[in-house]
């Protein structure tokens, strides 16, 4: 085409498609980029530690057993099964098994175990039976 004007642009666009997803591993970071370290916890279906007193804050981990949900679904909540007064904040799959978060009691919180119920994103779900109680 004779006459033509070249075009030339200041911005470009990319598209870009996720050809493989890699598994978590245990030497990766513990939810900050400050900490390498892997949190310690006890075995398979256990909340670590796994109680804590009223009116304090409990970082814990929660570690599930193999055959977990996919690697790329995210936790949309914990709950409990019963008792009330624990609020959830700082959620963190930090690996497959294992989920970091903070339970924060509060002074009222009533006394006893309950279950520890993680629901992931798109509606997997497991439960650490009697996995927390207030004292």
């Amino acid at each position: 085409m004779e006459g033509a004007a070249t075009l030339s642009y200041s911005k470009r666009f990319y598209r870009v498609g996720r050809t493989a997803l890699s598994t978590y591993d245990k030497t990766g970071f513990a939810g900050t980029v400050f900490s390498t370290s892997a949190p310690v916890v006890v075995g398979a279906n256990t909340v670590t530690p796994n109680s804590g007193s009223r009116g304090t804050a409990v970082s814990v981990g929660i570690e599930l057993p193999l055959l977990p949900p996919a690697a790329n679904l995210g936790v949309s909540r914990i709950t409990f099964g019963s008792g009330t007064g624990i609020t959830v904040s700082a959620i963190v799959r930090y690996r497959q098994t294992l989920i970091t978060a903070t339970f924060t009691i509060s002074a009222g919180a009533t006394t006893g175990g309950r279950d520890v119920i993680v629901t992931y994103n798109g509606g997997p779900v497991r439960t650490v039976t009697n996995g927390f109680a207030v004292p």
